[in-house]
């Protein structure tokens, strides 16, 4: 399948190979004396920060290795250390590549939470394979989140969020836990902000925003899930078209 391609090319193209270790004292200056760029994409809404130096990163635009059958992957980005994918580059033989960060973009045109999304793509969102607790209440540019670990070739942290018309999942892989590009991660994701686009204005499926109450609700059962849904879907439940409104970052969207 052509999303297996991409992923398999992604992972190609920049995996696990080196491990670094540092002094604390060398991150901290290293921390002090660090430089951060601004990536923008207007097309996908997004923006983020990234550190250029010293031992930073470049963003690679990996697009054009979409398949024709994936209609739903709009971008996709790689965030790699810029020394080690001129080492990559000029490796001869097969070798895994180092650790990377992961950008892909989605169309939502079917108007899905983030939780709604990694359970309905597990294709991509990788979520079966998720370590510990998941995060369906987490916030990543002000915009709701689901934040998880997936174990695969590497770990990674995994931040899934939906925003307007476009879910993006942000994926760090690391070999451990205090390694330098987890940190980087880290810091990746609270510097990410969206942006309008002009795909930003949408109607609202009343059903699916109703739905989306189903993920941070409780009820007796299936019957008393249904009769909620149903209300809502009549207008007794304002309160959830406007979350799902606020979550979906659809200022201006109309029933």
């Amino acid at each position: 399948m052509k999303y297996i391609l991409i992923i398999a090319g992604i992972l190609l193209l920049g995996g696990a190979f080196f491990i670094y270790s540092n002094s604390k004292s060398d991150d901290d200056a290293a921390i002090d004396n660090a430089s951060y760029t601004t990536f923008t994409d207007t097309e996908a809404g997004l923006t983020f920060e990234y550190k250029t130096d010293p031992d930073g990163y470049v963003v690679d635009d990996l697009s054009a290795f979409i398949g024709a059958d994936d209609t739903s992957v709009l971008k996709v980005f790689r965030v790699i250390n810029k020394r080690e994918k001129v080492e990559l580059e000029n490796s001869e033989g097969g070798r895994e590549g180092p650790p990377i960060i992961t950008v892909m973009v989605f169309k939502n045109e079917m108007k899905l939470t983030a939780s709604q999304w990694v359970d309905s793509e597990t294709r991509f969102s990788n979520i079966q394979a998720a370590l510990g607790e998941v995060d369906r209440d987490a916030v990543v540019g002000g915009a709701n989140a689901v934040r998880y670990r997936s174990d695969g070739l590497y770990q990674n942290d995994n931040a899934v969020v939906a925003h307007g018309t476009y879910i993006y999942h942000f994926t760090g892989a690391f070999l451990e836990e205090d390694s330098v590009i987890h940190k980087d991660f880290k810091s990746l994701i609270d510097s990410v902000t969206f942006i309008p686009t002009d795909t930003m204005s949408a109607k609202i499926d009343p059903r699916v925003a109703c739905e989306s109450a189903l993920a941070y609700m409780t009820f007796e059962n299936g019957d008393a899930a249904d009769a909620f849904v149903a209300a809502c879907i009549n207008g007794e439940h304002p309160e959830v078209i406007e979350r799902y409104i606020k979550d979906m970052g659809l200022d201006g969207a109309a029933i």
